[in-house]
């Protein structure tokens, strides 16, 4: 997980223009409605503000926080 949302981390802002090309097409997708907010968002999603290291701790954050959530069960059963 870490390696992998560190790796996505690094093409963050290819990622962004990418999700901005899409709304300036034109298709219709509901989770890209307000373009500001969208971009905001993805942005804040990528914690492009901290270290390598604060984002590693992060990561293994979300790990733990998601390890016998309700949540997560229910979705597994699911």
């Amino acid at each position: 997980m870490v390696k992998g949302f560190m790796t996505l981390r690094e093409h963050a802002d290819e990622i962004i223009a990418f999700v901005e090309m899409t709304m300036i097409s034109g298709v219709d997708m509901g989770c890209f409605v307000g373009k500001e907010r969208v971009i905001s968002a993805l942005r804040e999603r990528f914690k492009l503000g901290i270290t390598a290291g604060e984002c590693k701790q992060f990561v293994h954050k979300m790990i733990e926080d998601a390890t016998d959530n309700w949540r997560t069960r229910w979705y597994d059963k699911y």
